[in-house]
């Protein structure tokens, strides 16, 4: 699989994720700065808000509101934050497990790692530290990220800000009530 960019595979991965749409409590956390184009296109489909992961200052803040429909409010599946860390891709997991290492010292629920690509002994590795990994492609011999993409150009500090100020004045979106 080659991904036209980090959009489409941000898209890709969004349809993989339906699951989580609408749910109060889902974060998308990107790794600057690759990540945040990928992340950018889950948090735009899901309806969740965007964070950038941060070395210096990882808190996750997502209110801990119940599930429409759940019945019990003390399952921390359903009042937790559900954290889906986002890269634009994997072939070492050293950033994503100084991630995690950092997200596991939060309140959250779930951790998910949500990659385009990686390889499949990165994969196994991954799945070690989070409670599921999402990736759209786990080819062998993959050695450079880029080489799945057909333009890789680098992810710009203004990309990033434009994506995360567009996120933001999208309208919120709210899950949908259950049937009565």
């Amino acid at each position: 699989m080659l991904f036209r960019d980090r959009r489409e595979a941000g898209q890709i991965l969004a349809q993989m994720l339906a699951a989580y749409a609408g749910r109060p409590n889902v974060l998308v956390m990107a790794v600057p700065r690759g990540g945040v184009p990928v992340a950018f296109e889950i948090a735009r489909t899901l309806g969740a808000p965007l964070e950038l992961f941060s070395t210096t200052n990882c808190r996750v803040e997502v209110p801990t509101a119940r599930c429409p429909g759940e019945e019990n409010a003390e399952d921390p599946s359903t009042t937790l934050p559900i954290v889906l860390l986002v890269d634009d891709g994997l072939t070492s997991e050293l950033i994503l497990r100084l991630a995690v290492t950092s997200l596991r010292q939060q309140p959250i629920g779930r951790l998910l790692l949500v990659l385009p690509v990686t390889t499949p002994a990165a994969h196994t590795e991954l799945l070690k530290l989070a409670d599921e990994v999402v990736c759209a492609h786990s080819p062998e011999g993959a050695r450079a990220v880029g080489q799945w993409y057909q333009d890789f150009s680098p992810t710009t500090a203004a990309e990033v800000r434009e994506l995360v100020q567009r996120l933001a004045r999208l309208p919120v979106v709210k899950p949908a009530q259950p049937a009565t």
